[in-house]
């Protein structure tokens, strides 16, 4: 870790400063799994469960000069404001002075206008059950899934 030392404090370098993500998602067991793997990788994550609580703390981040995450990662659909109605409220708000990237999760391919939207932000999207797909095949390289079946019978 690199320290500068000015005035007899420390101030960690520019480097050493973790990267601030926001992600909204109303699944709560995925919402938190992202935020355990990001931190482990050294982000600083906050959580919301839904985009208007995330557009919230947007609001409240500005008012009180809080500096602003660097990425958003959030889900397409979700109860109150999704993914993309997220997306334009940040981008249509100011909220930023630059625009901030996000990264659209889904759940399911019948959300195909919806993935065309946030392709045309030119945002990424992804299928929550592709991203978990290295973590399923390593399950079942160490417990098979006839393990598994016998297991549970």
């Amino acid at each position: 870790m690199r320290v500068i030392h000015q005035n007899n404090q420390r101030i960690n370098a520019e480097s050493d400063i973790k990267k601030r993500v926001y992600v909204a998602d109303n699944n709560p067991v995925f919402r938190d799994l992202l935020k355990l793997v990001l931190e482990q990788k050294g982000y600083s994550v906050r959580i919301f469960e839904d985009g208007y609580y995330l557009i919230k703390a947007l609001r409240i981040n500005k008012t009180a000069n809080i500096q602003l995450p660097e990425l958003i990662i959030c889900d397409v659909n979700m109860r109150v404001m999704g993914g993309l109605d997220l997306f334009n409220e940040v981008r249509g708000s100011g909220l930023s002075p630059e625009a901030i990237p996000f990264i659209f999760l889904t759940e399911c391919h019948e959300e195909e206008a919806l993935i065309v939207s946030a392709k045309k932000s030119r945002s990424e999207v992804y299928n929550k059950s592709e991203l978990l797909r290295p973590i399923i095949e390593a399950i079942h390289r160490v417990l098979p899934p006839s393990t598994i079946n016998q297991t549970i019978q």
